[in-house]
């Protein structure tokens, strides 16, 4: 086979025309198209190993700092992120695990404060639904509630004074809708010795940037004696 070429001159009216045999060309670009492929692999197969490089470095950083989160969230709250770099990872690392030291020792505070404290606190939490009491309101009361889940929880089930369970039952309707708070309320629980005791009630709302409600915190105080 042949390969024609033409090109016509305005000028003159003539046609000038070359012939080439195909064979011949394409044993010229067949080697070239070879290597342009050759190359194009070799640029795709080395930006790809870049990019999975860069990505690698990246994210190591934060997934560590990630599993660190996830284990202190779990309960291990000696955990910390290590330090390996003094670059920005490392300034992060070394911020993040001052942040966890703070929040640690201000939790150990506030459990401690409560511990000493002869009033019951609970936290209700909205995302999980659960409440939870302060370790002494076994010492105040005999309930044993079969779950965390709030429906399940003191709030609801505990045994109250027949007489105070209708306000009481309001409150706590408007206290989960929050429209109300606990201020000085006072209730008749039954307590650990089956006797119906006199309780104030107060509690604080946390909302969230949406206004949208985290959880309440009340605190439950004994004032029998002073009634």
């Amino acid at each position: 086979q042949r390969i024609a070429h033409v090109c016509p001159s305005e000028a003159t009216g003539w046609y000038a025309v070359a012939f080439a045999e195909a064979s011949s060309i394409y044993a010229q670009v067949s080697p070239a198209l070879g290597t342009l492929f050759i190359s194009i692999t070799l640029i795709s197969i080395l930006l790809t190993a870049a990019y999975v490089t860069i990505v690698i470095i990246t994210t190591k950083p934060l997934k560590k700092i990630e599993d660190t989160l996830m284990k202190i969230h779990r309960g291990d709250y000696e955990s910390r992120i290590e330090i390996i770099s003094n670059n920005e990872y490392g300034n992060i690392a070394r911020v993040f695990n001052s942040l966890i030291d703070d929040i640690i020792v201000s939790e150990r505070r506030y459990r401690t404060i409560v511990e000493m404290s002869d009033n019951v606190v609970f936290e209700w939490n909205f995302k999980t639904g659960d409440v939870n009491f302060s370790n002494n309101f076994n010492q105040k009361f005999s309930y044993r509630a079969p779950s965390d889940s709030f429906q399940d929880s003191f709030l609801v089930k505990g045994k109250m004074h027949p007489e105070d369970v209708p306000k009481y039952r309001q409150d706590l309707e408007k206290l989960s809708k929050g429209e109300f708070n606990f201020k000085n309320e006072e209730y008749r629980w039954k307590n650990i010795y089956g006797d119906y005791v006199w309780s104030q009630i107060k509690t604080s709302t946390i909302h969230d940037k949406k206004g949208e409600i985290v959880k309440i915190v009340g605190v439950i105080s004994d004032i029998d004696r002073a009634k």
